[in-house]
């Protein structure tokens, strides 16, 4: 009786010993989809999109005409004590591996690094190339839109930066980029900026009359559109650049490989989406000043946009040129507001004059002495 009872003993002690040494699984993790971080007075407020077991549409991973996320908040002197906050709300350890997006409040100061960014610095889960945008509000109101039919979830919001920039009307920034912005002093960078537009009562309204429902019992509903980036220099929002502008700035610092021209050609104006073929980027000194030349070949997406080759030829020349006018508006706008960083400016620095950046420490310091001259051909 003794033996059995020996035995198990220690059955129950390496059974207590495995569960309480073993590592959690990924399973037992919460699901975060998206995160939203804002400042309001001396606190981080984080707002996460959560994957919900129990909700409408979990059966699938996705299901359009269901929600199968929740939204949680929570506050801290700092990121990592907000999203411990969260933790206790969800019951459970959030896992950030499968995060799509992160998302800034416009009051957000990115110079805090520490406060802001240490968590996902010191996280393995982090994920360097997960998309990085900002609300033109908070980041709350933005993650917190109902994603029902019809709404916008993280996954969709990832996409619309990606359908954005491929028509060349946006301009990625990824978690790495970020960081690499924020490691100087001054350094400049664009985000995708999301804003939320109310829609007319009367729309929803009509919408809810065609569907048989209570029009006058129809919450207040929004739109999420993206027409915009927003521009960071020393970590604070600096301004604000056209989806277009945002295109020409990464396709000339090699970052986008399409732009947009909105044309008027033949009494028409038309809109289209030209692809980079060839970049050529060169640097010289000239009385003094440090002039960057780029030269870029670019070709429209849809080359059947014109069936007739003449007519396909006569538009390219008008969209090339207006390109051109508007990139060199952009180049002496970015550099007036020493943000020529987000052109470039430094890394063709590092490769045409090494030795001048090591004497001058960073291109910062020469701001005042750069000029653009850009051409679309």
């Amino acid at each position: 009786m003794k033996r059995i009872f020996f035995f198990i003993s220690i059955a129950l002690l390496g059974i207590i010993y495995y569960s309480a040494g073993r590592p959690m699984e990924i399973a037992d993790r919460v699901m975060i989809h998206a995160i939203g971080i804002d400042h309001e007075d001396s606190s981080f407020r984080v707002t996460m999109q959560v994957f919900s077991p129990t909700s409408g549409g979990s059966e699938t991973a996705i299901d359009p005409s269901q929600p199968n996320v929740s939204i949680v908040s929570g506050s801290g002197r700092n990121v990592a004590e907000a999203i411990n906050d969260c933790e206790t709300d969800l019951g459970g350890r959030v896992f950030i591996g499968q995060n799509k997006l992160i998302v800034f409040g416009r009051s957000i100061d990115l110079a805090r690094k520490n406060e802001l960014l240490g968590f996902f610095l010191s996280s393995s889960e982090t994920y360097l190339n997960t998309d990085c945008a900002m609300s033109s509000g908070t980041a709350e109101e933005l993650l917190s839109v109902p994603i029902m039919s019809g709404g916008i979830s993280s996954e969709k919001l990832a996409m619309m930066i990606s359908s954005e920039c491929e028509r060349g009307r946006c301009a990625k920034c990824t978690l790495m980029q970020l960081l690499e912005s924020v490691e100087k002093e001054n350094g400049s960078v664009i985000l995708p900026e999301f804003s939320l537009l109310q829609k007319k009562k009367d729309d929803a309204a009509g919408k809810a009359d065609e569907e048989g429902s209570t029009p006058d019992k129809l919450p207040e509903s929004s739109e999420i559109v993206l027409n915009k980036c927003a521009v960071l220099r020393g970590g604070r929002f600096a301004g604000e650049l056209s989806g277009s502008e945002a295109g020409l700035a990464a396709a000339v610092s090699g970052s986008g490989t399409n732009v947009f021209a909105d044309t008027e050609y033949n009494g028409q104006r038309l809109g289209c989406t030209l692809q980079i073929t060839d970049r050529n980027i060169t640097a010289a000194q000239e009385n003094g000043q440090i002039i960057i030349r780029a030269r870029l070949a670019a070709v429209p997406v849809d080359e059947q946009f014109f069936p007739d080759s003449a007519e396909r030829e006569g538009f390219n020349k008008a969209a090339l040129k207006k390109l051109t006018a508007e990139t060199d508006r952009l180049a002496v706008k970015l550099c007036r507001s020493d943000s020529e960083e987000i052109l470039g400016a430094e890394r063709t620095l590092r490769r045409c004059f090494p030795a001048l950046l090591r004497e001058c420490g960073s291109a910062e310091a020469l701001a005042d002495r750069i000029s653009y001259e850009i051409v679309f051909g």
